[in-house]
């Protein structure tokens, strides 16, 4: 047998042009230290919009409750790349799901033909409980004959096929056709100084905010330049979905929105971020961040 040698070379994320203390939020103590002056990392802009619609709910709903651990439990040969596509055409939704299966678990094809069968008929029931009755449902379609989704690890990963940063990891956890999409991804950024992620998290905490107190959906967009301060974003754009005049909400929003600066400029933001459990905040879509 014949072993490769490897060396890990291990990047301590530090940047010739700002000291450790930029990238590092923690102090050697342990304790969080916010520096003052922060700047914006880069020239960003996000969206972020509250209340996400029905199908979109329904297509986090599902990926939730497939990577379930009682669902893990029943069905331990699927893995966790899931993914759930759902388009809805007047009043029916046209579902169709990828779950991959795990080769080592999966001994042959018949075996993998009823599991398939038995998670069709267990998704079927679950989109049921929710109330929706008008809709159709395909899983990995692009199986052939006697060839099924199999992969090694759970995720299309193995296979090559990764896509693009923030494609199906989306703050909001959806990737929306029909309105606004963030084109930031939420995970490995430096919380401190990224830009692109906590504008992403400040924007949906400010349309949660806007809907809360008005009960209206509305986008929220914002831009910032590369060295700005990072508590003055260069522009925040509300755009509100609303059949009335919008005109005694301006000051609700602008209260919100000094609020939010407010917590970015004291680092609560930062800090909320470091102190948090990300995947779990992701999987439980806990929007506000923060409430306020």
């Amino acid at each position: 047998m014949k072993f490769i040698k490897y060396e890990i070379d291990i990047n301590e994320g530090v940047g010739k042009e700002y000291p450790k203390s930029y990238y590092l939020p923690r102090s050697l103590h342990g304790f969080i230290k916010i520096e003052s002056n922060r700047t914006s990392n880069d020239t960003v802009m996000v969206v972020g919009s509250f209340p996400p619609t029905q199908t979109e709910i329904l297509a986090i709903d599902i990926e939730n409750y497939i990577n379930s651990s009682l669902f893990k439990k029943e069905f331990p040969e699927t893995g966790f790349d899931v993914k759930v596509l759902i388009a809805k055409i007047n009043k029916r939704f046209d579902i169709t799901i990828c779950i991959p299966f795990i080769a080592k678990m999966t001994p042959s094809f018949s075996y993998y033909s009823v599991k398939k069968e038995l998670i069709q008929k267990k998704l079927i029931k679950y989109i049921k409980r929710k109330g929706i009755n008008n809709f159709l449902l395909k899983i990995n379609t692009k199986d052939r004959g006697k060839f099924g989704y199999l992969t090694v690890f759970g995720t299309a990963l193995d296979k090559g096929d990764f896509g693009t940063v923030g494609r199906g990891n989306k703050y909001s956890g959806t990737i929306p056709l029909v309105s606004s999409s963030n084109i930031e991804a939420p995970c490995g950024k430096n919380p401190t100084h990224h830009a692109g992620k906590i504008y992403t998290i400040l924007a949906y905490d400010i349309a949660y905010d806007i809907f809360n107190y008005t009960r209206n959906k509305s986008q929220v967009f914002i831009t910032t330049r590369n060295g700005d301060p990072i508590e003055k974003p260069a522009n925040i754009i509300i755009e509100i979905f609303s059949d009335n005049q919008i005109g005694e909400k301006k000051e609700i929003v602008q209260k919100i929105i000094n609020k939010r600066l407010n917590l970015i400029k004291t680092g609560r933001y930062t800090k909320t971020i470091i102190n948090s459990d990300v995947l779990q905040n992701f999987k439980n879509r806990k929007i506000p961040l923060i409430s306020i």
